[in-house]
């Protein structure tokens, strides 16, 4: 029913007598695209409807107003087969079923296209490895942590303040701006190290136009690096937007600067009005 054709059908339908399958692999995005072309009948959806009808997965009614790209994706259903005779795995529709199982366990995707007489694509799409980034590494509190370079407007050095209540709210800029500031550690709410009476690091990061003037322990360096896939836990951290392996081995997570603005700007508020 589906698949490349016999011989006799591919003369008749005037194609070469041997039928082509075509993979292809390419990067799109942060995604790993593959895809499997073949040239034979491709899908035959009236199969594929009296299959739903029959499994008492769907009435003729529901699959008469049901999109095409739909019908076509219920190949991949549990148990779904076209093939009266089931002789095997495939013919117990549990191909097509295992390949989906196995792409969403990877945190993908598949999809199938397919046109008449002309052939059936599947497309696979996996997450693949992310661009590296440029990231200015500092510490605060023991820890190292990374901003992206391009959200960074520049750094400088500051007097350190011996308490959080006679911490600088703001300070002009070398271009005369005036900076919002906050002490990165307590954005974070980690215990800061910087000395009183130092010459404290400072970090200036902007988004939109909005600088945030951030005191940390230490500006280390800049690295190349390529980020992790963020998971379900960082994904609910305040402030970070993933996390990286430095060349030293080292785990490093990668702060948001959107996130740390917004942070901030509770924070200023609250010691204002206090």
């Amino acid at each position: 029913q589906h698949g490349i054709e016999s011989t006799r059908e591919r003369i008749q339908a005037g194609k070469p007598q041997k039928g082509a399958l075509r993979l292809y692999a390419f990067q799109m995005g942060t995604y790993l695209l593959l895809e499997l072309w073949d040239d034979g009948r491709g899908l035959d959806i009236e199969a594929i409807k009296q299959a739903a009808v029959k499994n008492q997965q769907f009435t003729s009614e529901e699959l008469e107003v049901m999109p095409l790209p739909q019908i076509e994706s219920l190949v991949f259903n549990p148990g779904f087969s076209t093939d009266s005779f089931q002789r095997g795995v495939s013919e117990k529709g549990m191909g097509l079923d295992l390949v989906q199982s196995t792409v969403k366990r990877l945190k993908g995707a598949v999809y199938v296209g397919s046109t008449p007489g002309s052939g059936c694509m599947i497309q696979v799409q996996l997450p693949g490895p992310m661009p590296p980034v440029h990231l200015l590494i500092i510490s605060v509190a023991g820890q190292k942590y990374g901003i992206s370079i391009d959200q960074v407007q520049t750094t400088t050095h500051l007097p350190a303040q011996g308490s959080k209540t006679s911490r600088h709210q703001e300070f002009v800029g070398e271009d005369g701006q005036v900076v919002p500031l906050v002490s990165l550690a307590d954005i974070l709410e980690v215990e800061e190290q910087f000395k009183q009476n130092e010459l404290c690091p400072c970090v200036v990061v902007v988004v939109d136009g909005k600088p945030l003037g951030c005191l940390v322990d230490e500006i280390l360096c800049e690295q190349e690096v390529r980020p992790q896939p963020q998971g379900l836990i960082l994904k609910k951290v305040r402030n970070v937007s993933g996390a990286t392996i430095l060349n030293s081995g080292e785990v490093c997570l990668i702060l948001n600067p959107d996130d740390l603005i917004r942070t901030a700007q509770k924070h200023l508020a609250v010691s204002l009005s206090s």
